[in-house]
């Protein structure tokens, strides 16, 4: 996990320093995905002006994500991975499979106790967005201080010059790492 010093000053309610922004041609579909998945709360519409077409926010658990479509979705889809704390992974789990998304990783992606202290899920939405959804398991540690209930996760190649740029470019601070099996 990365953070930065910034301070957050001015962030509306739910907005982090990296607050994902996904873009679909077919925005309000994902928005209603997350409606059906994860009990967003849709705080805002816009179809017009400024919006280009389409801009949502929705609020998931304490997160607020951004929804793009219309102009901004001309140019292609930006699909993200997001890891996604709620109260029962099974059932939200559940709730993916109904609204349309697919397992990744095959038995993997299916709901299970991990040793990093999760009970967590794999899936892949109908809009290209990975989801793992996650429940701290008692036994876990707290998470850090100021940590949200999404979080963007990132699969870049060369993992560790990633690192190293996040923390060139913003300031960022390594707190944590897992490599298992070296990858």
């Amino acid at each position: 996990m990365m953070t930065s010093t910034f301070s957050g000053a001015g962030l509306g309610a739910g907005f982090r320093t990296i607050t994902p922004f996904i873009i679909h041609a077919n925005a309000p579909e994902l928005v209603e995905f997350l409606k059906t998945t994860f009990r967003a709360e849709e705080l805002k519409r816009n179809t017009a002006g400024e919006a280009y077409g389409f801009y949502s926010e929705v609020r998931v658990g304490d997160s607020v994500i951004m929804i793009g479509g219309g102009t901004a979705a001309r140019r292609g889809n930006l699909p993200s991975a997001l890891h996604v704390y709620v109260d029962d992974c099974d059932a939200a789990y559940r709730r993916a499979l109904d609204a349309g998304a697919v397992t990744l990783m095959g038995a993997l992606g299916e709901p299970a106790d991990r040793p990093y202290g999760e009970r967590s899920a794999f899936v892949q939405d109908a809009f290209g967005n990975y989801w793992y959804i996650a429940t701290r398991l008692a036994s876990a540690p707290p998470p850090a201080e100021g940590r949200g209930s999404v979080l963007a996760h990132v699969h870049p190649a060369g993992a560790r010059r990633y690192i190293d740029f996040l923390k060139r470019a913003f300031g960022a601070e390594e707190l944590m790492v897992i490599e298992p099996a070296g990858s």
